[in-house]
C-alpha cells in the first residue's frame, strides 16, 4: 500500500502505460463503438446503448450491463460513466464532461466535482480557462465557447 504526498491518502499507480515505450492508441474499435453507443444514448434508446456495451464487457469476460427502464439523462450518465472506465488514461473525460454540459444541456453541478474539497478549500466553479489578454488583443481572436 502506497500514499499520496500527505502520508494519508491511498495512491494507486496506474498500470495501462507502465514505461514510456508502451504505444498509446490515437483512435481505437472500441472508442468507436463508445461513439455508436453515445449516438445511441443521445436517440434514448437504451437497448442499443446496452447491447453495445455488453459486447465491449463480454470480449473481456465483464458481466452484464443492465439499462433496462432507464432513459434520457440518466441513460447518458450511465454510458458516460462506463466510458470513463474504459477510456481511462486517454485524454478524453474532461472532453466527455464539457459536452455533457455544452450539448446535452446538463447542469456543471451535476457533472463536475462542486461545493467543498475533502481536503479543504472548494471546488472552482469555472469551467473554461481564461483568455490572457495578450490573445484577446489580437483582432484575428473570435473566441471559442465549445
Amino acid at each position: 500500500t502506497e500514499f499520496g504526498q500527505d502520508d494519508i491518502t491511498l495512491y494507486y499507480n496506474q498500470l495501462k502505460f507502465n514505461s514510456s515505450s508502451v504505444p498509446v492508441a490515437l483512435a481505437s474499435g472500441i472508442e468507436a463503438r463508445l461513439i455508436e453507443a453515445e449516438a445511441a444514448a443521445s436517440a434514448d434508446d437504451a437497448q442499443t446503448v446496452e447491447n453495445i456495451h455488453n459486447e465491449l464487457r463480454a470480449a473481456i469476460g465483464l458481466s452484464e450491463l443492465d439499462l433496462s427502464g432507464i432513459s434520457g439523462e440518466d441513460l447518458l450518465l450511465a454510458h458516460f460513466s462506463e466510458r470513463a472506465f474504459w477510456l481511462f488514461s486517454t485524454g478524453h473525460r474532461l472532453g466527455d464532461l464539457r459536452r455533457l454540459v455544452d450539448v446535452y444541456d446538463m447542469m456543471s453541478s451535476s457533472v463536475f466535482p462542486w461545493g467543498p474539497y475533502f481536503k479543504g478549500g472548494e471546488y472552482n466553479p469555472n469551467l473554461k480557462f481564461l483568455v490572457p489578454q495578450s490573445e484577446s488583443n489580437n483582432p484575428n481572436y473570435v473566441g471559442c465557447l465549445d
